[in-house]
């Protein structure tokens, strides 16, 4: 597979790594508080992001028990859950929090202002009103922007490539919160110009996943295009049981879900931008202020699709699609 580099300009000053030797002063014991919207680990993978993100600071000298304390908290899934565990991290005197989704930022924002914040992988940060801008954040949130809604348009054109007619796009956040509005008006702006139908709607239970899957199963010509959400990465390998028992062609955000057996994807890689995330946290714990740390924008983005799913759908992908992408699954 093609590994372009994951750089941005706006963030360029955070390119070069400390020495290790540089990472803390002697003695010093850094409290970091990661909030995940996972269940904790178990006997499954990892949550998304989590081992790159250590690899990260293992990179920049900083070591699990010995010059760094982790404080990890799991959402289990539960929205209503993550506000309490920052409040517990911010009672905890952990010197930054690092979450990610635009969503879990904004609350992680609203809970402090004091604590550094670093996102490791949001959608749309100023859309999200999350920062000021990406070149001069102001307050204390810095990190890394997938620029999702900007997206939506490149993965509805290759749901029509493969023949459909009509998109229906899922989101897990409310109608009316800044993201899903940017990527609504992106995806409908995208159908129209290329004579498709598109209808969004909020699929944020295992329910409702289910019934929009049944109802996309309906409609004939009809594919599935999903926001960036820790949500739908969590229940990948249902969503992707579910369209493939159903027939119902997909495009995703990330590649996690074609490696479940989702059709197609398209964005960053998160295990880069978890593993960037971890420069940020050094940064500050080095004196750096979030405010003054521009937001990091990806410039390169994965195109991967599993050519056994669209052969079980019994689609064929154009090989002129299959020529573009960066890894091709049989």
């Amino acid at each position: 597979m093609d590994r372009r580099t994951f750089l941005a300009g706006a963030g360029a000053v955070l390119l070069v790594a400390p020495l290790a030797a540089e990472a803390q002063p002697a003695g010093k014991v850094w409290r970091i508080g990661y909030v995940s919207f996972d269940p904790a680990p178990g006997n499954d993978a990892p949550p998304i992001g989590i081992s790159a993100f250590q690899a990260g600071l293992r990179d920049l000298g900083y070591v699990e028990g010995r010059n760094v304390f982790i404080d990890y908290r799991w959402a289990n899934l539960d929205g209503a859950r993550v506000e309490h565990l920052l409040r517990d991290l911010v009672s905890a005197n952990v010197d930054v929090i690092v979450t990610y989704a635009t969503g879990m930022v904004r609350l992680a924002r609203e809970v402090t202002d004091r604590v550094p914040i670093v996102c490791a992988l949001c959608a749309d940060m100023v859309g999200g009103g999350v920062v000021s801008s990406l070149a001069r954040p102001g307050g204390n949130v810095t990190g890394l922007t997938v620029i999702g809604p900007d997206l939506a348009g490149k993965r509805i054109e290759f749901l029509k490539t493969v023949g459909v007619s009509r998109v229906m796009g899922l989101h897990y956040a409310p109608e009316t919160f800044g993201v899903v509005v940017r990527w609504r008006t992106e995806s409908e702006q995208a159908a129209q110009a290329m004579a498709l139908r598109f209808e969004a709607a909020r699929a944020n239970t295992v329910q409702l996943l289910e019934a929009y899957v049944a109802k996309a199963a309906r409609e004939q010509g009809t594919g599935l295009s999903f926001m960036e959400e820790p949500f739908y990465l969590n229940e990948r390998r249902r969503i992707a049981a579910l369209t493939l028992k159903q027939h119902v062609p997909t495009v995703f955000p990330f590649r996690e879900h074609t490696e479940a057996g989702g059709m197609i994807s398209y964005g960053v890689n998160t295990s880069e931008t978890f593993r960037r995330a971890a420069t940020y946290v050094d940064k500050i714990l080095k004196g750096a202020k979030p405010a003054d740390l521009p937001i990091e924008q990806p410039t390169k983005f994965e195109l991967v699709i599993n050519l056994k799913t669209a052969k079980a759908l019994g689609l064929t992908i154009p090989p002129s699609l299959l020529a573009r992408a960066d890894e091709v699954l049989q």
